[in-house]
Parts: structure tokens; sequence; C-alpha cells
């Protein structure tokens, strides 16, 4: 004897019509069932039950034989009731010589149960062609997607580059500030020394000292040196006075000597020394 057939309309379930395609029913089935699962309505009586009907009708629709026996046995109006009762009276289903509780729900929870067991509870499939997952795409759903995710490219970039232009104008702002101070810093030593440089100056013509090494020699090196611009990370610089290499440097702002900070100390003792005498 064939199989016991569904007791339900299966386009109904499907949310078709008797005319519809094997993309109409792959695509409704897909949509049912991610709607229905247990797993998202608490594995309730209800959801379970509606996703067994939906797994049947898929998988019977989705067979060119199975479908055409379904739409034969259909054409009238019971939809299969007539099988559910030969399942009933038949040795491989519910024998009325057996115990019958008055208990159970419903004698289709039978039906089911063993029409699980024989057949077990078909999982969603992928189309089976190639053809049928081409007729299951969207065009419009496609190109929505792929402009959305090009728009999400879009943003992206301007963002990164906004980030790089930011990162770029911070650079830029922190050169020019301290340039800004580095330039104040050297205005203010320059107004600072400009007096005594001149004054020194009129010292040297009178002696008659015009050469860099014979001013250097009759400096009277001022209390304050700044520190040597220019000099490079861990560079080491040789003394213009002790002729060793130092790694910091100091600029006399009088006649320019360029020292390490060892003799500018020794210059400021042999200053106090003069003064006490």
């Amino acid at each position: 004897m064939a199989p016991p057939g569904p007791t339900f309309d299966l386009y109904k379930e499907l949310e078709l019509t008797a005319g519809a395609t094997a993309a109409d029913i792959t695509a409704s089935y897909r949509r049912l069932a991610l709607l229905h699962h247990p797993d998202k309505n608490e594995n309730s009586v209800e959801a379970t039950a509606k996703f067994q009907r939906l797994n049947t009708a898929h998988e019977i629709l989705k067979d060119t034989a199975q479908r055409g026996e379904y739409d034969r046995r259909s054409s009238g109006s019971n939809f299969g009731f007539s099988d559910a009762a030969d399942f009933f009276n038949s040795e491989d289903g519910y024998d009325s010589a057996d115990e019958f509780d008055p208990d159970l729900r419903d004698p289709f929870d039978i039906f089911w149960s063993h029409f699980d067991h024989r057949y077990g509870t078909p999982e969603p499939q992928e189309s089976d062609t190639e053809e049928e997952k081409q007729k299951a795409r969207d065009p419009a759903r496609d190109q929505a997607r792929d402009q959305a995710q090009e728009k999400a490219r879009e943003a992206g970039g301007a963002r990164e580059k906004q980030r790089q232009q930011d990162a770029e104008m911070a650079t830029d702002k922190e050169k020019a500030r301290r340039k800004e101070n580095a330039d104040k810093s050297k205005g203010w030593d320059e107004k600072k020394y400009k007096e005594p440089r001149q004054r020194q100056e009129q010292v040297w013509r009178l002696r008659g000292d015009t050469t860099p090494a014979a001013k250097q020699k009759s400096c009277p090196h001022i209390d304050f040196w700044p520190k040597e611009e220019g000099n490079k990370k861990g560079e080491k610089v040789k003394c213009g006075s002790c002729t060793k290499k130092r790694g910091t440097s100091f600029k006399c702002p009088l006649c320019d000597l360029v020292a390490c900070q060892v003799c500018v100390s020794d210059f400021s003792k042999e200053r106090e020394k003069a003064a006490k005498f």
C-alpha cells in the first residue's frame, strides 16, 4: 500500500496556489520555515506542528512525481483524509485491538508520529539544481544589497581618509607650535644679548681681535649659554674649548663658541674667581 498522504492542503500550508513554480515552493518554504522554526518559538507545540507540516509540504511538492500524485489525489475535497483512514486500519498503523488510552490528545498525533518514524522529519534543503538557485534569487534584493555594501565601503573609506587628514593636521599644528616657540625663544635671546654683544664688538675692535679664535679667547663668556640648536639626538659634538666630544653642547651668545657643559661650568667658575679680586 502507498504511504499515507497528508491530511492538510500542502499549497495552503506554504501560502501558495496549485500553479506555483518550483522556485516559488522553495522560496516560500524557506521563509516560513525560518519564521516557524521551533528553536525560534521556544519549542512550542504549535510551532513544532507547523514546522512539521511545512517540511512535509516541501518534501512532497518539490518532487515532481510526488507532487503529481498529490495533485491527483487531492483533486477532490478530502485532501488525503481517506489515506489517513487507511493508515488507522493498516497493519503498519494503529491497531484497534490494542488497548486505547481515552486521554490521548488526538488520534492524528499517532499518525504524525508514525509518519516521522517512517520517513523522518525533513530538514530545510538547498535548491536541487543551479537553475532553481538562479530562479530563487531576487535581482532587486541583490542590487539593493550590493548598493548597501558599496555605500558601507565608501563610508569606511571616507572615515579612514578623514582620520588620516586629522592626523596630518594635528602633526602640522604640533610642528607649527614648536617652531613658534623656538622662534619666540630665539627672538627673546637675540634681544636680550643684542646690547652686550654690541659692547663686546667695540672691545674687540679696540683690541684688534678680528678672527673668531681671537674673539673667543678674549670673550668674557657671560653666564647664560643657550643650548646649541640642530644637534641630533645621541650625536656627540666636539667642544671648541677642550676639543672633547660630548652629547650636549652650548653656544656663547657673544663669540659663538660651541662648548660642552663642563667647559661652560669652568668659564662660570673663572668669572666668579675674577670677581673676588
